[in-house]
Formats: C-alpha cells, structure tokens, sequence
C-alpha cells in the first residue's frame, strides 16, 4: 500500500512538472512571437545593476516608454530559449544598450547586445531635444568649479541632476546670473533622464577616465 502511494505521488510530481515545463516553454514562444509582430519598438536602455540569484545571473535594465518608466531584468548570458538575443559583447553596469519591447506588454523586453555599449554622445545627438531646464541652485565648489542643480519636465515627468562645471565657462552666466534661471539643455527623447549637461560634468568625466585608465 506505502508502495503504491509512494509511486503514485512520485506521478503527480512528475506530471505537475511537465505541465510547468510546458506552460513555461508556452510563455517564452508567445513573448518572443510578440516581439516580432507590429508591436515590436526598439529603444534606448540604461544598465542600472547585477544580480546574482544561486547560479542565475541577471541584468537590471530600465527603459521608457511614453514617458513611463520600465524596469525590468534580463538574463546575464545568453538565453538558450531566446536563440535570436545572442549577446555579442560584455555587458557594462550604467552603460547604455539597445532593448526591444511589446508595444502592448514593454516589460516583455530583451536587452540587445550586439556591440559595445551606445555611446551618451551619440545617442544625444541622433535622439537630441532641445528643452529649458530651471536652476534650482548654484554655487562654487572650489577655487575653479561650481555646481548647478537643475531640475527639468517631459511628458509629465520631472527630472532632477546636479552637474559640476568650469565656473568661468557656465551656460547660464556667472553664479549669480545662474541662480534661478533658466537654462537649455538636450535630453534624449527615448531616455529622457539623459542629458547634456549631466554627461560634462567635471567630476563625471574625471571618474570615467580614471577607470579607463585602470583597464
């Protein structure tokens, strides 16, 4: 009798597995028919971290669409399921790459590594819109530096950054001329948290090549 049960519970746990494999193997194929359909868009993402679940590693991505924020998170490796997103290169914590999504589901997304990382610069100036930003603060850092505290709006979303900049060469005038004014700057109309005056700043620029230099 305990033999019989045992073999029977032994079925039911096999059985429930297969329907899972089935049901999971179901998914990958709808989300990745999704992407090929008229819904499918490509835009910029932003690498914001790794993570590390027992032997599962995966990459935290997030994205806009219509203004809205998409988080969400890939595998590290390749993904044997998914034999189109073959990653091509390394991929880089704070870097930018190229996603594409479901228009009517974006967190049914796949990160696209098919190079190195896309470039702040270019990315700015193949997707740049010219918008004023407001000053909500300025003031000097050192003898040659100064900081700015920008806050700006698109698509209903506000966005705020401090830049560090050359306190002789400051887009809005001097100190004073800063102080709660307005100021232009381009933003990415894809990912518009990326901006001009954020990517030049001193200190930024100075830490990026500090770890260029360690490479």
């Amino acid at each position: 009798m305990k033999q019989e049960n045992s073999k029977h519970i032994i079925s039911v746990f096999f059985g429930i597995l297969i329907v899972l494999l089935i049901y999971s193997y179901y998914n990958t194929v709808k989300d990745e028919n999704a992407l090929k359909s008229n819904n499918r868009r490509i835009t910029y993402a932003k690498v914001t971290d790794y993570d590390r679940y027992y032997d599962n590693h995966i990459i935290n991505f997030e994205f806009y669409v219509n203004g809205k924020l998409i988080e969400t998170s890939d595998p590290y490796y390749d993904d044997d399921n998914w034999v189109d997103y073959t990653r091509k290169s390394n991929v880089k914590k704070n870097e930018f790459y190229l996603v594409e999504y479901d228009l009517t589901d974006p967190e049914n997304s796949k990160l696209i590594v098919d190079s190195y990382s896309k470039s702040r610069e270019r990315i700015l100036e193949n997707d740049g819109l010219k918008i004023k930003g407001y000053v909500e603060s300025a003031f000097k850092v050192s003898q040659f530096y100064s900081d700015l505290r920008i806050k700006y709006h698109y698509l209903n979303n506000e966005f705020r950054f401090r830049t560090r900049l050359n306190t002789d060469s400051l887009p809005c005038g001097n100190i004073e001329d800063c102080k709660n004014s307005e100021i232009e700057l381009t933003i990415s109309k894809k990912f518009p948290a990326l901006n001009n005056l954020d990517i030049i700043s001193y200190d930024r620029l100075k830490m990026a090549k500090n770890k260029l230099e360690k490479q």
